[in-house]
C-alpha cells in the first residue's frame, strides 16, 4: 500500500522547508525522487533553491528538460505521469497529483496559510481517506 503524507507549511515551503524534507529523505537512504511543481516557474524557483538551500548540503537534481535530468537522484518536473518510475514523488500545493500504483511514497507539500491550497490539500485529503488511503498529516511546527 502507498504511504501518502500531507505536510504542511508556510510561506517558507519553497525557500526552507521543502529543500530540508528532500536532504533528510537522500540521507535517510531515501529512493530516487521526483518534486511536481504547479508552474515552471515553481520548477525553476525550486532548482534555485535546491542549489542554494545549504553550501554544506548538496542536493543532486535536475530539471526534467536536461538530458541527463534522469539519472538524478531529484528530478524536477510538471508532471508525474510522463516520467519513468520513481519510488518517491513530492506534490507541490495544486500540482497535478496524479502518480502510478508504483509509487511507493506520495508526499503533498503545501501552504496551509494559503487559503485555496489549504482548501486543495483538505478536499484531496478526504477523498483518499475515502478510498482507505495509508494517510498521515504533518505540520512545519511538528520539526520538519
Amino acid at each position: 500500500m502507498q504511504k501518502i503524507v500531507f505536510y504542511q507549511s508556510d510561506n517558507r515551503l519553497l525557500n526552507n522547508v521543502l529543500p530540508a524534507l528532500i536532504r533528510d529523505r537522500l540521507n535517510a537512504g531515501g529512493a530516487r525522487q521526483a518534486i511536481i511543481a504547479e508552474d515552471s516557474q515553481q520548477m525553476h524557483v525550486l532548482d534555485k533553491n535546491l542549489w542554494s538551500f545549504d553550501p554544506a548540503s548538496f542536493i543532486p537534481h535536475s530539471i526534467e528538460s536536461d538530458p541527463r535530468a534522469f539519472s538524478q537522484p531529484v528530478l524536477l518536473a510538471l508532471s508525474a505521469l510522463e516520467l519513468e518510475q520513481r519510488p518517491e514523488i513530492w506534490f507541490i500545493n495544486q500540482s497535478s497529483f496524479e502518480y502510478s500504483e508504483e509509487t511507493e511514497r506520495v508526499n503533498l507539500v503545501f501552504n496551509g496559510s494559503a487559503p485555496e491550497t489549504l482548501s486543495y490539500a483538505r478536499a484531496k485529503w478526504k477523498e483518499l481517506k475515502a478510498s482507505d488511503a495509508d494517510l498521515t498529516y504533518l505540520d512545519h511546527a511538528d520539526n520538519l
